[in-house]
């Protein structure tokens, strides 16, 4: 339940981000938001990955590599924002990350966590 919610609230943080290019808004706007995605993605998959090796998920160490791959790759746009703004190449950048990896993540390894959870309290 709590893991849906903190998805729900990334998609929204997410959604705030992708509608910044609809609407004008100041680069350190832009970055701010990038910043704070940044920091509840990091809060957010510590919390999935003790949730995992609490519960004793068999994957777990596939479920830290991927995490590992996205902080990555998000600290990476987050420094490509802040050394040349949001440029477009950086937004389509980062719109990518948030519409192709966060869902493709949701879907091939946290899903499977939420089952194993769902299973391990019946």
């Amino acid at each position: 339940e709590t893991v849906e919610r903190e998805h729900r609230e990334m998609l929204e943080m997410a959604k705030g981000l992708l509608r910044s290019e609809e609407v004008v808004v100041t680069n350190r706007t832009f970055v701010d938001l990038l910043k704070k995605l940044t920091n509840y993605l990091i809060a957010h998959c510590r919390a999935e990955e003790d949730l995992a090796v609490t519960s004793s998920y068999p994957a777990t160490e596939p479920l830290a590599k991927e995490h590992k791959r996205l902080v990555r790759k998000i600290q990476d746009l987050m420094t490509s924002v802040k050394k040349d703004g949001p440029t477009k190449e950086n937004k389509l950048a980062v719109q990518f990350f948030l519409t192709d990896d966060i869902p493709r993540h949701i879907r091939d390894h946290d899903d499977p966590l939420l089952q194993h959870l769902e299973f391990m309290d019946t």
